[in-house]
C-alpha cells in the first residue's frame, strides 16, 4: 500500500524539475520578456497549495463517507482558485507599471502542470488503496 507520506515525493520532484528548468532558462525566458522570478515564485506558490489540497484529499480518503471525497476536492480547488487569485492581485498591486503579463501566463501554464499532477496522484493513490483495502 501506499503511505500517505509518499504521495509528496512526485509533487517535489515537479517543483524540483520546474525550479531548475526555470533556473537554468532564466536567460530565455528573459529574452521573451517574462520575469523567470515570477514564474519561480508562482512555482513555489502551486507546490505550496497543491500540498493543502492533497493533504485535504488524503484526510477524506480515511472517512467511511463517500461525500467527504467530493467536499474536499472541492475545497482545495476553492483554496487554490483563491490562492492564485490573491497572488495575482497582490502582484498587479506591488508591481504597478512593471506587472509582466507574460509571466502570469506562464505560470498559469505552471499551475496546469501542478493541477494535472495532483489529479493524477490523488487518482493513483484512491485506486491502490482501494485495490488493498
Amino acid at each position: 500500500m501506499i503511505h500517505s507520506k509518499f504521495i509528496f515525493i512526485p509533487l517535489v520532484l515537479i517543483f524540483i524539475l520546474c525550479s531548475s528548468a526555470i533556473y537554468f532558462l532564466r536567460d530565455i525566458l528573459s529574452s521573451h520578456h517574462i520575469d523567470w522570478r515570477i514564474v519561480l515564485g508562482a512555482n513555489l506558490l502551486f507546490m505550496l497549495l497543491a500540498s493543502v489540497s492533497i493533504l485535504i484529499q488524503i484526510r477524506s480518503f480515511h472517512s467511511s463517507n463517500p461525500h467527504a471525497f467530493v467536499r474536499s476536492v472541492m475545497s482545495g480547488m476553492f483554496l487554490k482558485m483563491l490562492g492564485v487569485i490573491l497572488a495575482v492581485v497582490g502582484y498587479v498591486f506591488i508591481a504597478g507599471d512593471g506587472f509582466n503579463k507574460r509571466a502570469v501566463f506562464a505560470s498559469l501554464l505552471l499551475y496546469l502542470v501542478y493541477l494535472f499532477s495532483e489529479v493524477f496522484f490523488s487518482v493513483r493513490y484512491l485506486k491502490h488503496r482501494k485495490t488493498n483495502a
